[in-house]
């Protein structure tokens, strides 16, 4: 939790750094204890979220983490056929 929302100054929201799972979905809420049994669900909101790889479910762009194959292919000979026009005099 941040410092002004610990210490009381901010009291309408509070910021807090939590480690989440790429592989899975993040979470709408978070359940958090109040006093010893009793605990109150709190509506999440992300500012940002890193770009996540959807291939290999990790953190940074798919370009990075699981970069695309590129394969040549030759293509197919083809035959040219050649005309010659020329002009006898």
């Amino acid at each position: 939790m941040d410092k002004a929302a610990a210490t009381g100054e901010r009291l309408s929201y509070a910021r807090c750094f939590v480690e989440i799972n790429a592989s899975k979905k993040l979470p709408k809420t978070v359940s958090i204890e109040i006093r010893e049994g009793v605990y109150f669900d709190v509506p999440v909101e992300f500012e940002w979220v890193p770009p996540i790889c959807k291939k290999c479910s990790t953190f940074g762009p798919q370009e990075i983490h699981s970069p695309t194959i590129q394969t040549w292919i030759p293509k197919e000979k083809q035959q040219v056929r050649i005309q010659s026009h020329i002009a006898s005099s």
